[in-house]
């Protein structure tokens, strides 16, 4: 099942968290569990009481650890399931989105180096540089082609290059050109 939309996709991003965290929090009791088990196998039953008496509360003490490791293991089983579940689906999750980024920047090129030639240009000044350099280059592409270009900001705003332009195409075939 493909998630529809970003939404769904943030949706089910919050129950997988949401998961995470009650798998957590099962995992701290399970460990609590497991520590007090073993601080009873270590503890020493001390005193004057019979060799018997003290037969008979090892033995119980024995087959109560033993169910208490025995329901341990399979909450351990039931946790480990589960984190395996929310591994699986975090890694579809972000296959799809890595699909869906992809598809988006199917239709966008990056053009490096053209020099700014005003301060201030606007969108369709852009697109109207870029129609001149691809025709220069040879690919026959008009206004109509292009969605959108515009000049993407360095985050390090003290470099002089020129900005790089981002080119949206309306249609992929015309960006193959």
């Amino acid at each position: 099942m493909m998630p529809e939309s970003v939404t769904s996709l943030n949706k089910s991003n919050r129950e997988l968290k949401k998961q995470l965290n009650e798998a957590k929090q099962d995992l701290k009791k399970l460990e609590k569990r497991v520590s007090e088990q073993e601080r009873l196998a270590n503890s020493t039953v001390t005193g004057e009481a019979s060799a018997a008496i003290l037969n008979i509360e090892a033995e119980k003490s024995l087959e109560f650890l033993s169910h208490e490791y025995d329901d341990s293991r399979v909450e351990l089983e039931r946790i480990s399931l589960s984190l395996k579940n929310i591994e699986e689906r975090l890694y579809y999750f972000g296959s799809t989105l890595d699909e869906l980024q992809d598809y988006s920047y199917s239709f966008n090129v990056k053009v490096k180096g053209v020099p700014e030639v005003v301060d201030t240009e606007n969108a369709l000044e852009t697109s109207k540089l870029v129609v001149r350099l691809f025709n220069v280059m040879g690919a026959q592409v008009s206004l109509n082609d292009i969605d959108i270009a515009h000049r993407v900001p360095f985050r390090d705003s003290k470099r002089k290059d020129p900005k790089p332009i981002v080119c949206k195409f309306t249609r992929r075939l015309a960006r193959m050109k």
